[in-house]
């Protein structure tokens, strides 16, 4: 799958999907403030608000993934206005956003498992 294609909401669905299994099974998305953020709802029984994702965006929701799943983050250097996010064979360049980037890297290595 091409990520780097998708945009930041299909990336935080997914990235929230890989990190709560549980929430594959009957939810629904809702964008809220842009494309960034979304509210997971559960539509069975009291449809109660499951949490707001932004791990393209939140630097306390991506850092722990980032952290668990020993995820470099190269900051740019030499002129180069690029963000690399690194581990082992997985490897993503972003020019603006070092979260995106790691997050496209954690979906990788979870979909290689």
């Amino acid at each position: 799958m091409n990520y780097e294609e998708k945009s930041d909401f299909e990336i935080n669905c997914m990235v929230a999907v890989a990190v709560e299994p549980t929430l594959n099974h009957g939810f629904s998305y809702e964008k809220e403030n842009g494309a960034a953020n979304f509210r997971l709802c559960d539509p069975i029984g009291d449809d109660h608000d499951a949490g707001t994702y932004n791990f393209c965006e939140d630097w306390s929701a991506a850092g722990p993934i980032i952290v668990e799943n020993c995820i470099s983050i190269l900051a740019p250097e030499n002129g180069i206005l690029e963000w690399d996010a690194i581990h082992h064979e997985h490897s993503v360049t972003n020019p603006d956003n070092p979260l995106r980037a790691a997050m496209i890297v954690f979906l990788k290595m979870k979909e290689q498992k």
